[in-house]
């Protein structure tokens, strides 16, 4: 009998409806083994177009868990960091693996978490804790697979090309629960020199100091991509 895998994708999202929309559609549309239980996490933190009532129409699917606040952002609050404690905490405890999707992103297969959940299962062990699921612009499409602990495939492919895109990230659940927890504990930010840094990258940080030595594997197959390219100003 095969293995059940809880798999969940979590994503943050804010004043992105239409975005939204198509990132899960391209969940719904995966083709899955039946060991495979796939669940979605989403997190609006304060949206201002349609997103709050879309998703509470999704909270009668069993599928979804929803964190849904309307309520505004403290001043001098980050609110990318509200949205990521907000994820952090909706996960479920029993999440096995978590795919972290940007909420402008999308699947580009329909076999594209059953190949991860392969790939996972093929290499189950321990000390695994991390999946760089390539995206489809960036992969060579040579289909490689390199195993290595996550600081040696930083040193080997770059430590941004590793860690830095969230829709690349796929981690054990526990692990991205602590990601994104520890990731908000600076969600203040101030005027002056008394500020802490504050970066956009700040889960890399995590990453790399909490779980360095881990296993990890570098799946160079085309999985995920941008919905649009370029960024706003």
């Amino acid at each position: 009998m095969m293995k059940k895998v809880n798999f969940i994708i979590a994503i943050a999202t804010f004043n992105r409806i239409d975005n939204l929309k198509v990132v899960i559609d391209s969940i719904l549309n995966q083709k899955l083994k039946k060991n495979v239980n796939l669940e979605v996490v989403i997190s609006n933190s304060c949206s201002t177009d349609e997103t709050s009532s879309f998703l509470e129409s999704l909270k009668t699917n069993n599928q979804f868990h929803i964190h849904n606040n309307s309520e505004k952002i403290p001043k001098n609050t980050l609110s990318q960091f509200i949205n990521f404690e907000n994820l952090s905490k909706t996960i479920p405890e029993y999440a096995d693996w978590v795919w972290w999707l940007g909420d402008d992103d999308k699947l580009v297969n329909n076999n594209s978490v059953q190949c991860v959940v392969d790939t996972i299962m093929e290499n189950d062990e321990d000390d695994l804790t991390f999946v760089h699921a390539c995206s489809a612009r960036r992969s060579s499409k040579k289909k490689n697979k390199v195993k290595d602990s996550i600081f040696n495939l930083c040193q080997e492919f770059g430590y941004h090309e590793m860690l830095g895109w969230c829709s690349s990230i796929v981690m054990k659940g526990n692990a991205i629960k602590n990601i994104l927890a520890s990731s908000s504990r600076n969600k203040i930010y101030l005027d002056g020199e008394t500020q802490k840094a504050v970066s956009c990258f700040i889960h890399s940080f995590y990453i790399l100091k909490n779980y360095h030595n881990k296993i990890g594997i570098f799946l160079d197959y085309p999985l995920v991509d941008n919905q649009v390219f370029g960024q706003t100003e």
